[in-house]
């Protein structure tokens, strides 16, 4: 060892839990928005009032599986035969509900779809395999019954936030042919948003206790370590605003994927959702393009 003989140099050794990240606390302070975004409270209430709004035109609690959690919030279109848009919503697979996120549905009945939010059974009640298969379940069903509530069951497009943008991309990467016996053609595309692509850094964060994830679990479930192709088109977005890790995960599974990504500008995890009901942005055009 270079340096005084007759000092002894004292090397420590920093553990990483996951890429640079030390400690619990710098991984929440990325990946629960909660922690980032000071109004994230005042940032849900207002959603209520148009989720009040938009409950009175949904036709509520369609089954597509056997549990009690299994079922979808339909917003039939105004004309049958319309192309159907399923939205899939966040909470890290362990919070909310379709009626939590009624409001993204409105420009797109107005527009002409039919809107699917489905249901699906929370951790830790069920494992995060368990809410792919009830996802892949809801698509089938929507494909078999699409016809009986107004909708094109061969023109079917998914978009998802957060934990539903990791949902989206897994209901994508399904071999729907080899699983399910059906033709991948009927989902037309799909847009995931602000979406979680690599799962190996939530089994140290503070949601572990509720998501209960294992190792086998991140590799099966985790879109960036697959390498089967997509059945149909997507498209990755993220608000402007969101953590750096948000972003890392966005960028390099375009690149893993070979995807088209882009930023909102000015929104953040929650304020991103306001897009949907913004004809001119380039969340909202994505969305209406994998449909045509």
């Amino acid at each position: 060892m270079a340096g005084d003989p007759g000092k002894t140099r004292s090397l420590t050794v920093v553990a990483k839990l996951y890429r640079d990240f030390q400690t619990v606390e710098e991984l929440d302070k990325q990946y629960l928005p909660g922690l980032r975004i000071p109004d994230a409270a005042a940032v849900r209430a207002r959603w209520i009032p148009d989720n009040e709004r938009m409950g009175k035109s949904v036709r509520p609690g369609l089954f597509y599986g056997p549990s009690l959690d299994e079922y979808a919030d339909i917003f039939p279109a105004s004309t049958p035969g319309a192309p159907i848009h399923a939205f899939l919503h966040g909470g890290y697979w362990r919070a909310n509900a379709p009626r939590d996120f009624y409001f993204v549905a409105e420009r797109l009945v107005q527009d002409g779809f039919c809107v699917v939010i489905p249901n699906y059974s929370l951790c830790p009640k069920v494992t995060l395999d368990e809410i792919v298969r009830q996802m892949r379940a809801c698509l089938k069903w929507v494909h078999r019954s699409g016809s009986s509530f107004g909708g094109d069951p061969s023109n079917v497009t998914v978009s998802g936030h957060s934990a539903g943008g990791h949902l989206t991309a897994m209901i994508l990467l399904t071999d729907w042919q080899g699983e399910y016996g059906i033709d991948p053609a009927f989902i037309r595309g799909g847009v995931a948003v602000s979406g979680l692509y690599d799962l190996m850094p939530f089994p140290y964060t503070t949601l572990q206790p509720s998501l209960q994830l294992t190792w086998d679990q991140v590799a099966r479930q985790s879109p960036i370590k697959q390498t089967g192709p997509l059945c149909a088109p997507l498209k990755l977005a993220a608000g402007g605003d969101e953590s750096k890790e948000f972003h890392r995960q966005m960028n390099d599974y375009a690149a893993h994927a070979k995807l088209d990504c882009f930023a909102v500008p000015d929104t953040n995890h929650l304020t991103v959702l306001a897009a949907y009901l913004d004809r001119n942005s380039a969340l909202y055009r994505a969305i209406r393009r994998v449909a045509e």
